[in-house]
């Protein structure tokens, strides 16, 4: 996988991770759990999409491993994390999926690859929110 593709995963995920400062005293553990595993998933998933095209079986193994150990880790984290959590594991199932069938015997569909990534984006762009401060009541 090149460059450019590898580097469109993990700017997609250090957004996501970047954004996690302030969690709420209730979840606070949780997000902080949030943060590890999103960043973990990040840099496992940039390692796995550089063998793409060399080893297409390796990299979809290594991305379900990775989805399989993010959802392990969510284990008994808050409600509200967790359904983050969720939709983050859901959006990495989707991408898995969706680069496997980018891959034939003539090679690898760059421009699948590149809009299986984009649609992981969009999906997983809000996951961080949960562990966003709540907006300060105004008073009038």
């Amino acid at each position: 996988m090149n460059l450019t593709k590898r580097a469109a995963v993990a700017v997609a995920v250090a957004v996501l991770v970047s954004t996690l400062a302030g969690c709420s005293a209730s979840r606070e553990d949780s997000c902080t759990s949030l943060g590890a595993a999103l960043s973990s998933a990040s840099v496992g998933a940039v390692n796995a999409f550089a063998r793409l095209d060399s080893n297409p079986e390796a990299t979809f193994a290594e991305l379900e491993r990775i989805r399989l150990e993010f959802d392990e880790g969510a284990d008994g984290w808050n409600a509200e994390v967790q359904a983050a959590a969720d939709d983050f594991s859901g959006a990495l199932e989707t991408l898995t999926d969706a680069t496997k069938a980018s891959v034939s015997d003539g090679g690898v569909d760059g421009d699948a690859v590149r809009a299986a990534v984009a649609d992981f984006e969009a999906a997983v762009v809000t996951v961080p929110d949960v562990c966003s401060p709540s907006p300060s009541p105004t008073t009038d």
